[in-house]
């Protein structure tokens, strides 16, 4: 019933050593395990150092219709960082605000998230792991380290009630469960999941789709104050280019060197240069370095899962450098104008994009974001030129005149999208004037230049 709704579900096992293997093989027997999916995180402090921390979790996130079992999680660091005197109580306020906002936008996008904690005390941990480790056929499932945590268990247990407690929300219950007994600790988690599902199952439908163009006012017109007329002329071009291209080249062999990573977003009007910007800068780089991501309308697999979930596939590692030909902000933009989210799903979506854009710039990732404005007269021209000239017959489409006849609606979709996503100087908008390609070239290159001397001189003063 879950899969034909299209309701995922994530349940996550925390608690006692050696109990949370058996509740995981509890549950997934009971489940049709062609709708299952397992996933076991340790307790390192970062899942993957090269990579923003929730990225493999994101990416472990069931579809629709799918369940994740998480033996595991997002809290396993927080807790193994706190343990070990890494996360200050100051780190570990902002770390669970992060999570309890994570967790409320799974909720917001219809995924139930289950929580339990499988509380054992100290004496009936040692106990169990004893038991297991006398029996020749379950020894195995005793490690050094659980050992290792019974020491610390006088530490252990209020570091998980700290954080329990904390992130414990209507959206995202924390579950305690008596462990002690098997029998009693797996059916008691059946139930409760049980009954979560079928409250989820019986909640309203989905809302209606909103208006496919829903007049909303911006709270400002950005777009209007943006300087159109700047040129560069050719001569101008010609030397300004190669100085730049040589500058970012240096640029990107230090980050690479200095294993820092680099998130480039292209937005902007049809035909407004973005593919001619992305390869002026490209030309500078090492292949081997970056990928560029044309970012199209998604494939059914995309589209069973929350809309970040493609992005977060994408993350670099560090050193890297991805590039996206359109991205995110398609849900706020023509997700929004052609009605393909709701209007709570969109105007939510700044909130879960300002988050996700956070978990990059704290990870380090140096974030440049662009859109590329034009007249609608000038794209007129660049049109009704791609209509006649061979080579540049494929860059127009029937999407793109279908476009132009909404303009007005898109600019106020980019004034919102500005207005609430402009968070300079990590996560700030570039707002490129580009009626001039040579100049929108130019200036796209020095920016992205202006941002990787940021990021390396943070990153010397941190090894400082």
């Amino acid at each position: 019933m879950l899969r034909a709704a299209g309701i995922p579900v994530a349940v996550i096992l925390a608690g006692g050593d050696g109990v949370k293997s058996d509740t995981l093989n509890a549950l997934s027997s009971w489940l049709d395990p062609r709708g299952v999916d397992t996933n076991v995180f340790g307790t390192a402090l970062l899942p993957d150092p090269k990579r923003p921390r929730f990225a493999p979790y994101f990416e472990a996130l069931p579809a629709a219709g799918r369940i994740g079992l998480f033996c595991g999680s997002w809290y396993s660091p927080i807790v193994a960082g706190r343990l070990q005197g890494s996360i200050s109580s100051k780190q570990l306020k902002f770390e669970l605000e992060r999570v309890v906002s994570f967790e409320r936008m799974l909720a917001d996008s219809g995924m139930l998230v289950l929580k339990f904690w499988l509380y054992l005390d100290e004496a009936a941990q040692r106990a169990r792991l004893k038991a297991l480790s006398e029996n020749r056929q379950t020894r195995w499932k005793v490690s050094k380290d659980d050992w290792k945590r019974l020491e610390t268990y006088d530490r252990y247990t209020p570091v998980l009630d700290e954080v329990t407690r904390a992130s414990d929300a209507p959206h995202a219950r924390w579950h305690v469960v008596d462990a002690a007994d098997d029998r009693y600790r797996n059916l008691a988690v059946g139930k409760i999941a049980l009954a979560a599902m079928r409250e989820a199952l019986e909640r309203s439908p989905a809302a209606q789709r909103a208006d496919p163009t829903p007049a909303v006012q911006p709270r400002q017109d950005r777009l209007a104050n943006v300087d159109l007329s700047k040129r560069l002329s050719l001569e101008s071009y010609e030397r300004k280019l190669p100085r730049l291209q040589g500058e970012l080249r240096e640029l990107s062999r230090l980050a690479f060197e200095q294993e820092r990573s680099a998130v480039l977003v292209f937005e902007g009007w049809d035909a407004a240069g973005k593919g001619g910007s992305i390869r002026r800068m490209t030309e500078a780089l090492d292949a081997r370095q970056f990928r560029v991501i044309p970012v199209a309308a998604p494939s059914d697999e995309e589209r069973a899962h929350h809309y970040l979930w493609r992005f977060w596939r994408q993350v670099p590692r560090d050193g890297r450098i991805t590039i996206f030909d359109r991205s995110w902000y398609g849900r706020v933009l023509v997700e929004r104008v052609e009605g393909f989210a709701t209007e709570a799903e969109w105007r939510r979506a700044y909130d879960e994009i300002n988050e996700f854009e956070l978990h990059l710039v704290s990870h380090g990732t140096a974030l440049v974001k662009f859109w590329l404005h034009l007249t609608p007269e000038e794209q007129l021209r660049r049109f009704s030129e791609r209509e006649v000239v061979p080579w540049k017959q494929h860059k127009l489409t029937p999407d793109d005149w279908r476009n132009r006849e909404r303009w007005q609606y898109y600019l106020a979709a980019v004034n919102d999208m500005l207005a609430f996503t402009d968070r300079p100087p990590q996560a700030g908008w570039h707002v490129v004037p580009a009626n001039d390609k040579r100049w929108a070239r130019v200036a796209v290159i020095e920016a992205v230049c202006e941002r990787l001397r940021a990021s390396l001189g943070n990153a010397k003063r941190r090894a400082a």
